[in-house]
This record gives C-alpha cells, structure tokens and sequence, in this order.
C-alpha cells in the first residue's frame, strides 16, 4: 500500500456515506417539486422518481417525472410551457425550480453528512 492509497473499508464508508447523502438531496428536490407539479390527473406526479448509479467512480442522481414515453412527453410539456395557469402552488418548470434551489449549500450539507458519518 503506498502513502496515497485508501484502505477499501474506509473508501466503502465514504462511498456509502456519499451516496446516502445525495440521495437524501435529491428525495428533498422530489419533494418539492411534487408540491408544485401540476396535478390534473395526477399520473404526472406519480411518475416522480429518483434513480441512481455509479459510474467511473462518480456518483449520479436523477430526479424525474414521466415514467412512460407517453408521461414523459406530458411531463415535458407541462414542465416547459409556462403560458400554462394552474391552480397555486401548481407550476411549470416544477422540477428546475427545486433543482436550482437546492444547489445552493448542496456541497457543504453533502460534505457536513460524510464528516458525520465516516469518523
């Protein structure tokens, strides 16, 4: 092992650790947006979701409405077309606004939560 190498428990740790922590932020992200989404059947804000996956060692997150190419296209429209008047909270673009919301303090609330979890 040299100087620089990381022991696999502790980089397991901090992989769990990292993982927990962005998904907690992006089930905060869902959250709000399935406060705003427009909710005219409500098959659009049942197809929010939250995904994951690891690849070449980053760790990916994704949010999204539109299970179904036929939901996704609706999700699509009602996200993009802000012409649209729906009832408060309702909105279009439910989803950009959480995710942009949320970036602020997002490095420093994942880095608090693996501090606090890999001691």
């Amino acid at each position: 092992m040299s100087a620089w190498s990381i022991p696999p428990d502790i980089l397991e740790a901090y992989r769990a650790a990292i993982e927990e922590a962005m998904l907690i932020e992006g089930r905060a992200v869902l959250a709000e947006a399935l406060r705003i989404v427009p909710r005219r059947s409500g098959a659009l804000a049942a197809s929010g979701a939250v995904d994951s996956f690891w690849a070449e060692e980053r760790f990916y997150v994704i949010v999204g409405f539109g299970g179904t190419p036929e939901t996704a296209a609706y999700a699509q429209y009602q996200h993009e077309n802000t012409a649209a008047k729906h009832p408060p909270p309702q909105q279009a673009k439910y989803l950009e606004v959480p995710a942009l919301a949320a970036q602020a303090g997002m490095d420093a609330r994942v880095a608090a939560y693996v501090a606090a979890k890999v001691k």
